[in-house]
């Protein structure tokens, strides 16, 4: 009885040794940054929960050649190269106990550019400066990634975006094949960060930032004429002066109004105070008295109703004399 007692202890032992010899051990490799794009510098590192790396004999190579090697030798940096290429990295760590761990992986690059505009924002027609968002604007943002699946190009379709404001993941405007974010800028902050996380779907990965500015809605005044249209030429500043009748047209540029002046936008006009009726939103005739000279100030009040903080005003003196 005490004979086979014996015999399975010895066994039970034997089977641990064999288990602890051959187990595998588990290693990763750790990039930063973690979705490297084109010609950028990326450090790789080499981790472990099962091992000390610290200790371990480590070889690296970089396609298969030798690029350093030591003890605690854990981590090296490559320079990526354009995107559709690759770089093999290998590691083989040795340790103290004869055991060995390696492992490789492919450093491909991918790349993600942003483009944005602020297609509610209004200018006036043939503007040839860019639309800018005014506070709590919405944006577009377009995605153009650069991506590379088994040697071929990634279709925008195929990939999945997800978007991000300010660290905050935008539900609506991601998944598949959503190239392009109406995103809505912060209410009383001095920036938005507009983030998005493009992956293929063989998991090859892109991410790419950008920080918005809100700016102030800047109400300017032109003169009109009905036949020529507005003389967007000359801005007319704080004072005007004239002997005769004058139409003026008001141009908000930036408010918020898709290129429009109707819904969501409440406009006050008065003159020394007082308000006055105009032929529309944006444009008003003045004709001073015969024989008459003196001033007025002409105001203009905005307000975006369907976009709170945005408004704005402005004042302009108006110098007459009809004086003949």
């Amino acid at each position: 009885m005490r004979s086979y007692l014996k015999l399975i202890l010895i066994s039970f032992v034997f089977l641990i040794g064999v288990s602890l010899t051959h187990a595998e051990l588990v290693g990763n490799f750790v990039l930063n940054p973690e979705n490297p794009g084109p010609y950028e510098e990326v450090t790789v590192t080499l981790t472990s929960y099962d091992f000390d790396v610290n200790s371990a004999e480590i070889v690296w190579k970089i396609n298969n050649k030798t690029v350093a090697s030591g003890g605690g030798v854990k981590q090296i940096k490559l320079t990526t190269n354009a995107v559709g290429t690759f770089n093999t990295v290998s590691a083989v760590a040795s340790l103290a106990d004869g055991q060995v761990f390696q492992a490789s992986m492919n450093v491909s690059p991918s790349s993600v550019v942003l483009l944005w505009e602020s297609p509610e924002a209004f200018t006036p027609p043939f503007y040839e400066g860019r639309s800018l968002p005014a506070e709590g604007a919405t944006v577009r943002v377009t995605a153009i990634p650069q991506m590379v699946s088994y040697g071929k190009i990634v279709s925008p379709a195929d990939i999945s975006y997800s978007w991000y404001r300010n660290d905050e993941y935008v539900d609506s405007a991601s998944g598949r094949g959503k190239q392009a974010a109406d995103i809505t800028l912060e209410y009383l902050s001095d920036s938005t960060i507009i983030k998005v996380l493009a992956i293929a779907p063989d998991g090859t990965k892109a991410t790419k930032d950008i920080t918005i500015y809100p700016h102030k809605i800047s109400p300017l005044f032109y003169l009109y004429d009905p036949v020529l249209g507005t003389d967007l030429t000359r801005a007319i500043n704080q004072r005007f002066e004239t002997t005769r009748e004058f139409s003026l047209r008001f141009v908000p540029y930036f408010f918020s109004l898709n290129n429009g002046v109707g819904n969501g936008a409440s406009f006050v006009w008065t003159l020394d105070s007082l308000p006055i009726e105009t032929e529309d939103n944006t444009t008003i005739t003045l004709r001073p008295k015969e024989n008459a000279f003196g001033s007025r100030v002409l105001g203009v009040a905005i307000e975006n109703t369907k976009r709170i903080l945005q408004n704005a005003k402005t004042d302009l003196n108006i110098v007459f004399d009809t004086r003949q």
